[in-house]
């Protein structure tokens, strides 16, 4: 996926396209100060229009999302135990894309693309989301409750970042992050961690959130006390793939 252009899938129990006026409503309520949606046209199974600086469209497919794009996250959604069979069973689905060239930043970029298709699953008969840039699924309640309550300073990350645990041979945890990246950021990794997997992941949310907000950066070779924890940071080769460099992360 490019950093212009954003897409996502929405599973479905009916092959349609949602109707524009309802969409058209939702997503002023989401966003008041986005604008209208603007040019409309709909051809066959497809529909397109102008929301702001973005141009989005939404093409429905009488088939389940293609399994293959959806059974890791879904294996992997432990927060979400009925994945794998809701995201099975649908009859349909939306693929819905946002191409903006000229917002730069990629969590204004993030918010917007959240109200598009928190609008979108609220006005079919949604069952699920497949959010692409961090490569994760969501059922349709948490999805749009999350878009709802959204803010600057409420940044909804479970949803945009997949903080997938694993354990290590040697008994202990690691933690690979999807969905930093396409919020501007290094991926972070944590190779070993002792602990329990709730733990492990509000320690990386942690972290993952005070370098989204900004505040001082986290550079390689950094110590910094985040939420209690002090976790140092450093730039290095990627536990999955060698040739990706990802922030690695060490809780004291």
């Amino acid at each position: 996926m490019s950093k212009e252009l954003w897409l996502a899938m929405v599973a479905t129990d009916s092959p349609r396209l949602p109707a524009l006026d309802d969409l058209a409503r939702r997503l002023q309520q989401l966003d008041p100060e986005a604008g209208s949606i603007v040019d409309p046209q709909q051809s066959g199974r497809v529909m397109t229009f102008r929301w702001g600086q973005a141009t989005c469209s939404a093409t429905v497919f009488p088939m389940p999302i293609p399994w293959e794009h959806v059974e890791g996250p879904c294996c992997c959604a432990w927060y979400w135990p009925q994945a794998s069979d809701v995201m099975r069973e649908t009859a349909a689905h939306l693929l819905i894309s946002m191409l903006d060239e000229q917002t730069r930043d990629p969590i204004a970029k993030s918010m917007r693309f959240t109200r598009l298709v928190a609008a979108i699953t609220d006005s079919t008969t949604a069952a699920g989301v497949f959010w692409g840039p961090g490569r994760l699924v969501h059922p349709r309640a948490a999805f749009t409750e999350l878009a709802a309550e959204m803010s600057e300073d409420g940044l909804p990350l479970y949803l945009w970042i997949d903080f997938r645990v694993e354990e290590t041979a040697g008994g202990g945890l690691r933690l690979f992050t999807t969905g930093m990246e396409a919020l501007g950021h290094l991926e972070l990794e944590v190779s070993q961690f002792q602990g329990t997997a709730e733990q492990l992941r509000e320690a990386v949310y942690n972290v993952a959130h005070y370098i989204l907000d900004g505040v001082k950066p986290l550079n390689d070779g950094d110590t910094a006390d985040v939420q209690g924890r002090q976790v140092s940071v450093r730039t290095d080769h990627s536990m999955l793939d060698p040739s990706s460099s990802v922030m690695r992360l060490e809780f004291c």
